[in-house]
């Protein structure tokens, strides 16, 4: 698996977080414990951007982040905005507990979000290449 090696490249450059892997050893898991360690992360990611699909799953993310850090989660329609973000990033909630969250606070929010910078081309320039 190459995302192991990018994992531990990016512990070890930003010094937090964990590594390892899901029960049927399928995937890898990089965890940060908390908003401090998580800063440190969300930093990383404007200097060295994500050039996959992932990257708009990461813009999405500093969103959620952001509103955890004001504690805007903590009023109903910081949650349900909250719930809506969540709700675009990977994988869905499951349907059930949408539909609780529906019936208990109403509609999640339209969402308009930020664009997100595609990039089409990148180069990539080895040390050895430089000399």
């Amino acid at each position: 698996m190459r995302d192991i090696e990018i994992l531990k490249q990016i512990k070890q450059f930003c010094n937090v977080g964990t590594i390892s892997y899901n029960l049927d050893k399928t995937s890898v898991i990089f965890r940060v414990r908390s908003l401090n360690d998580l800063s440190i992360i969300i930093k990383f990611f404007p200097k060295f951007p994500l050039l996959t699909s992932k990257r708009h799953n990461f813009n999405l993310f500093v969103i959620l982040y952001e509103i955890i850090c004001r504690k805007q989660h903590l009023t109903i329609t910081g949650f349900m905005k909250a719930i809506a973000i969540i709700n675009n990033i990977n994988n869905t909630i499951k349907p059930d507990l949408l539909a609780q969250i529906i019936h208990s606070f109403g509609p999640l929010p339209l969402l308009i979000l930020p664009p997100v910078t595609i990039l089409d081309k990148f180069f990539l320039i080895s040390a050895a290449s430089q000399s």
